[in-house]
């Protein structure tokens, strides 16, 4: 029997755009409107709900849930933040005092923007902290670096949404990744794990893989959650989202 999708989640950066300000192609803004007229279409991104407002503006879909901040925060369909897991004023001075030995650009998700510092009295406002790195291997040496405190906080590598050769690391509480905003989601909809899809590029995808029932890697993902996916699909330069879509949401013929 052909599994019925009842809802795809899509990552943003590294798989429907492939740099800030560069609008997605017209074949991948086809399928996702498309596939929007079937199933739930859920953004599920590092990005803030700020900064999501520019992909939700070039496509044309029904209103949904998207989770944003790489899992620290999940927006209605009204566009409202309607859940956040922050960090506590003792979570964020851990984390502040070990990052600052790292010497990189520091940024705080606070409501629906990244900033690059916060005020004394937003300390129990901030969801995710974000560590600039060069490059995807020199985030998973940061990973490593602060390994030490993976048993407390979710600490994953993403895209940056301004420069696709560079990325960066999030850190947030032990709820703020992916997968358990996903999760979230789909509780919200009535979606069971085998109705589900998830699309994604970098490491901080492979938490919603484990809550779904079709994993798709992009060409141009990270080697681990190819290793991890049950589907490699082309990579962001020949549309491999859309691929994804119109294969198993559109049934379109190979």
């Amino acid at each position: 029997m052909t599994n019925v999708y009842k809802l795809i989640a899509l990552d943003v950066d590294g798989t429907i755009v492939k740099e800030d300000r560069v609008p997605i192609t017209p074949r991948v803004c086809r399928a996702i409107e498309e596939a929007s007229a079937r199933c739930h279409v859920v953004f599920c991104t590092g990005r803030s709900s700020e900064d999501l407002v520019e992909v939700l503006d070039q496509v044309d879909i029904k209103p949904s849930f998207h989770v944003c901040g790489g899992g620290s925060e999940i927006v209605g369909p009204d566009g409202r933040i309607i859940e956040a897991f922050l960090l506590t004023s003792n979570e964020l001075q851990i984390i502040a005092s070990r990052v600052a030995q790292l010497k990189r650009e520091i940024s705080y998700l606070i409501g629906t923007s990244w900033r690059c510092s916060y005020a004394e009295h937003e300390r129990s406002l901030v969801g995710t902290v974000s560590v600039s790195a060069f490059s995807a291997e020199d985030g998973y040496e940061i990973v490593r670096t602060l390994s030490d405190l993976q048993l407390l906080f979710s600490i994953n590598v993403a895209s940056d949404s301004r420069d696709p050769k560079r990325a960066v690391v999030h850190i947030g509480n032990q709820m703020s990744n992916k997968g358990h905003g996903l999760c979230r989601v789909m509780s919200q909809l009535g979606i069971a794990k085998e109705e589900a899809i998830m699309v994604g590029d970098m490491l901080n995808d492979f938490p919603a893989f484990q809550v779904v029932g079709l994993k798709v890697a992009m060409g141009n993902a990270a080697h681990y959650l190819k290793e991890s996916a049950d589907v490699v699909v082309p990579d962001i330069e020949d549309d491999g989202a859309a691929v994804a879509i119109e294969r198993f949401i559109l049934k379109v013929p190979p």
